[in-house]
């Protein structure tokens, strides 16, 4: 990516502006805002197979890492629900 010249910044909204400067901010801590590849750990068929008997509310520590397709959203107050979707189901 081109370093953005101050004549270029000047032709950029204050929005704009702030979101390149949080872009270079995470580049600047090693991280890579729009990776090429995304190492994941499940898909979504294994999951929907292991966590099958888990009651609601319950919760585990498990951390992992998925890929794949969102398909619907629904928003309930500050909370954020996406429906996502592989090779394998959802």
């Amino acid at each position: 990516m081109e370093p953005t010249t101050t004549l270029q910044k000047a032709e950029l909204s204050e929005q704009e502006q702030v979101r390149r400067q949080k872009l270079a901010e995470l580049r600047d801590k090693g991280i890579e805002p729009y990776p090429a590849k995304w190492e994941r750990t499940h898909v979504a068929g294994d999951l929907q197979e292991k966590y099958a008997q888990l009651a609601n509310g319950e919760e585990t520590q498990d951390v992992v890492r998925v890929a794949g397709r969102i398909i619907g959203r629904r928003e309930s107050g500050k909370l954020n629900f996406i429906d996502l979707q592989d090779g394998t189901g959802k």
